[in-house]
């Protein structure tokens, strides 16, 4: 790749990259999910610049992109278990991932109990030797 393209590439990026964030995090209504998608949606838009034919603006493009790479996010976490092992716990994905310090006695063994049961599930798949060695390693 030209260093011609790369400033070309990095300039639209600095020109895009909050128009994309925001419409992230307007499709998913969370920070980090947001900031993973506007990521993979620039690198796509990177790898696949040659296609882009100029008959739109690159925020055209580039918004099609990022609605294709968070449909494709949501999806994927769609089939991931520990939103229904949470929603059935009753707390929220969020409390699983930044425990509140005001939380009370209950509500912290919830959390931890839902904690647990995920990552039950999501070590699974694993071979049995593989799953010791995980659990070792867990605080």
């Amino acid at each position: 790749m030209s260093e011609n393209f790369t400033e070309l590439f990095d300039q639209l990026y600095r020109d895009n990259y909050v128009k994309v964030y925001r419409l992230a995090l307007g499709l998913t209504h969370n920070f980090s999910d947001a900031e993973d998608i506007s990521q993979e949606a620039f690198v796509r838009a990177f790898h696949s610049y040659h296609t882009f034919s100029g008959q739109s603006s690159f925020f055209t493009w580039i918004y099609r992109i990022t609605v294709n790479v968070a449909n494709d996010y949501m999806r994927q976490r769609s089939k991931l278990p520990v939103y229904e092992i949470a929603e059935e716990a009753g707390c929220s994905v969020d409390d699983l991932a930044d425990p509140h310090l005001a939380y009370g006695p209950e509500t912290r063994l919830m959390v931890n109990e839902v904690m647990r049961v995920c990552m039950a599930a999501f070590t699974e798949c694993l071979p049995v030797n593989q799953r010791k060695v995980f659990f070792l390693t867990v605080d």
